[in-house]
């Protein structure tokens, strides 16, 4: 390229190397005439901004002469570049794709549709819904509550529990029917089961603590009630239901077992009435016995007790007790018309006393006999009571 006019060569401060050279200019070595001139000198109106050395020393220019054409042609070329790229890449895409998307991230799932699985066992492609309403399968059999569940892209979950209704068969459900929940949520079923039967184990005759042992294997429980008896402690007396017959598992079998009988103390109960001294030994866990005797003392008195109060007795043990009835009626007999010796030995033989009471007569026929007696003939008296005598004596 000619040299600007007005320089001469040589004259340039150009022409000589540089005392720095940019690594850049290394690369892409510029022809001098393409390189700036130096600032000029500063001058005191208006001094030149600061600049390092390397800057000031040199700086590109863009060629001033540059044709147009050749700008244009060097732009349409930076452009080209890409556009092919672009379409080299298109090119290895199947027909009819659009635009390439991103590759799924490791674990993502990269589409966006749910498979599900019908009863005839056919895979279908659709979108899931947000959510799904709930079937109503109570009453139902297991197998057709499952099916209606998954066909509803539900899952299930079943809990047993004895009844008396159909086995197999759904008692209820959780969510209730009618509801809307969200797809693969859980349906809680509860489904009836028969009751299991167990044959009761024989255990009268063991210790609590085995029987218990005995029916928690066999799938019972028990209940015990304690008895006092003679047996020694802890033992079964009594089972109910008996063993060999059969109940439902978990059943609860009553067990009469062994304990020492408590003692109570006899009380005293001598001068009190039969009724009342009864009624003081059933309070207090004791039994009575009445024996009547006849005696001076009222009747329906306690005369004795066996045995004595104080003594420590076990509940249920009888206490003996004897109880006066009274004293015996005798009838009265009739010594009118006898001689005092005579009347009287009557009276005294019949369990009477006889007392003797003279009244004056003028008939000497009546003379030393009885004229008159009281108690009269006939009357009934207890025994010793007193018959007064009247007998005549001529004056």
């Amino acid at each position: 390229m000619a040299t600007p006019p007005g320089r001469p060569l040589g004259d340039d401060p150009l022409d000589d190397p540089p005392e720095e050279v940019t690594r850049a200019d290394e690369e892409w070595p510029v022809a001098r005439e393409y390189l700036a001139a130096p600032p000029p000198p500063p001058t005191a109106e208006a001094p030149p901004p600061a600049e390092t050395a390397a800057g000031a020393s040199r700086r590109r220019r863009f060629p001033p002469d540059a044709h147009p054409l050749l700008v244009l042609a060097l732009l349409a070329l930076l452009l080209a570049l890409p556009l092919g790229a672009w379409l080299a890449a298109r090119d290895g895409e199947p027909a009819g794709s659009g635009s390439p998307s991103p590759e799924p991230a490791a674990g993502a799932t990269a589409r966006t549709t749910t498979e599900e699985t019908t009863s005839e066992g056919a895979t279908t492609e659709a979108s899931a819904p947000a959510e799904v309403r709930v079937p109503d399968v109570s009453g139902s059999e297991l197998a057709a509550a499952r099916q209606a569940l998954a066909a509803a892209g539900l899952r299930v979950r079943v809990r047993f529990r004895e009844s008396e209704e159909q086995e197999d068969v759904v008692l209820g459900q959780v969510p209730q029917a009618g509801g809307r929940i969200p797809r693969r949520s859980v349906v809680v079923l509860t489904v009836a089961r028969a009751e299991e039967r167990v044959r009761v184990p024989d255990v009268v005759g063991a210790r609590l603590d085995e029987a218990r042992r005995v029916l928690e294997e066999a799938g019972l429980r028990a209940e015990a009630r304690r008895v006092g008896s003679e047996e020694p402690e802890g033992r079964v007396l009594r089972q109910s239901p008996a063993g060999g017959a059969e109940a439902e598992r978990n059943a609860v079998l009553r067990l009469d077992v062994a304990e020492p009988p408590p003692t109570v103390a006899v009380p005293r109960l001598l001068g009190l009435t039969g009724p009342q001294a009864k009624l003081r030994l059933r309070q207090l866990g004791l039994r009575a016995s009445v024996t009547r005797v006849e005696s001076k003392e009222p009747e329906a008195t306690v005369l004795r007790q066996s045995p004595p109060p104080g003594t420590r007795l076990r509940r249920g043990t009888t206490v003996r007790l004897t109880v006066s009835r009274g004293p015996s009626l005798i009838a009265v007999p009739d010594v009118t018309g006898l001689e005092v010796a005579g009347a009287r030995a009557e009276l005294e033989a019949a369990g009477l006393r006889a007392s003797v009471v003279e009244e004056p007569t003028d008939d000497p026929a009546e003379d030393g006999l009885v004229l008159a007696q009281e108690p009269r003939a006939g009357a009934r008296v207890a025994r010793g009571t007193q018959v007064t005598l009247t007998v005549g004596r001529i004056g």
